[in-house]
């Protein structure tokens, strides 16, 4: 079975071809073990970050992918959407560094160009040469070939398993904040919902400064945000008939919320790594898309073994950027826009008794 199509049911869940029900599972066995399901699709399979939102939500064990499920289009629209978030949560950071290395003296353009071109060893051992090349490689118009020819470069899962992840949460948070801040559906504009939206936007503008300050969010503030948009799903509910247009509106923009606030939920990243390491076919495109799935970056290294690795791993990804983009070295086209609705396609069919499914407790770590 090829890597593309082994794939975490949330994606089959959310992400699934419309007329095609997949079945849905896992185990917690690790995405390199064989222990999950598979999605019906390749387009499915390679949407960016939906197992992410499986593991945040807890969905372990989905029986069926839901009734409601989008199509091709909409899955491209919601990689693109997640490119995009991580192309914006990289300028803020690049940005802020900028702000704080005099040498630049608050230069962006030149510490992209540097990142890019001329990166340090510095530049390499934290992560952030590594990231600017995930970033290129992943560019929706160019991951397919992405993948396909990282296929021929052989990894090992001895060093993917000694790869320090992070996971990158402050794209998602920013996304959360442009949904809150743009405004609420119109049916979400009834003076009974006036706390509702106020406590979101708050909460939201928490999750982001959160995201930029920390690289990280707190568990209590994701609870709060998940409380919060409970709290208004009960209150649409007890306002608006069941099979209403206005009820099928708020709750639209409230699984979008909902799904979003999931996904800043950290991944167990020992659990998806179970079995990596007695994969020594593993791959470099199969490591692109591990990553986009789950909504990985490559954090810093500590040790002198996960240095050598990242030496390694860089010269890998320079070459296949290099055989994939045709100016090597140089950036990716522009990103394309993409609807800011493109939560509310994906997570419309969403279960709440699905999301509030709990996980069992993750396997300890080798």
């Amino acid at each position: 079975m090829s890597s593309s199509h082994r794939w975490i049911g949330a994606v089959a869940l959310t992400l699934g071809l419309a007329g095609s029900p997949a079945e849905a599972q896992f185990y917690g066995g690790g995405y390199w073990g064989g222990g999950m399901g598979v999605g019906s699709t390749p387009q499915g399979s390679m949407a960016a970050g939906a197992g992410m939102y499986a593991m945040g939500a807890g969905r372990y064990n989905v029986e069926t992918a839901q009734a409601n499920a989008i199509n091709s289009s909409t899955a491209m629209m919601w990689n693109q959407y997640m490119y995009n978030s991580r192309v914006e949560a990289a300028r803020i950071f690049h940005i802020k560094e900028a702000k704080l290395d005099a040498k630049q003296k608050g230069n962006y353009s030149a510490i992209q160009d540097r990142l890019r071109k001329n990166p340090t060893s510095v530049d390499i051992a934290n992560g952030s040469a590594l990231n600017v090349v995930l970033n290129d490689l992943d560019d929706p118009k160019l991951y397919k070939n992405s993948v396909y020819y990282g296929a021929k470069t052989k990894l090992g899962g001895e060093l993917i398993r000694d790869i320090p992840f992070a996971y990158a949460s402050e794209g998602i948070s920013a996304s959360v904040h442009q949904l809150t801040q743009a405004g609420a559906p119109k049916v979400l504009q009834r003076d009974e919902f006036g706390p509702d939206r106020a406590s979101l936007k708050a909460i939201a503008a928490e999750l982001r400064k959160e995201g930029e300050e920390l690289g990280e969010h707190k568990p209590e503030t994701i609870k709060k945000a998940k409380d919060q948009i409970m709290a208004t799903k009960a209150k649409v509910e007890s306002i608006y008939p069941q099979n209403s247009q206005e009820r099928r509106d708020a709750m639209k923009y409230i699984k979008a919320l909902y799904g979003l606030a999931s996904m800043l939920e950290t991944p167990a990243v020992n659990v998806l790594l179970a079995g990596v390491d007695k994969r020594p076919d593993a791959n470099l495109g199969e490591l692109i898309e591990f990553m986009t799935a789950y909504n990985l970056r490559f954090g810093a290294a500590t040790s002198p073994r996960q240095q050598a690795v990242y030496r390694q791993l860089y010269t890998s990804l320079t070459k296949l950027r290099d055989e994939v983009i045709p100016a090597p070295g140089s950036a990716p086209p522009p990103a394309v826009a993409v609807s800011p609705d493109a939560p509310g396609a994906v997570f419309e069919g969403m279960n709440f008794n699905h999301a509030e499914t709990k996980p069992p407790a993750p396997q300890p770590p080798r």
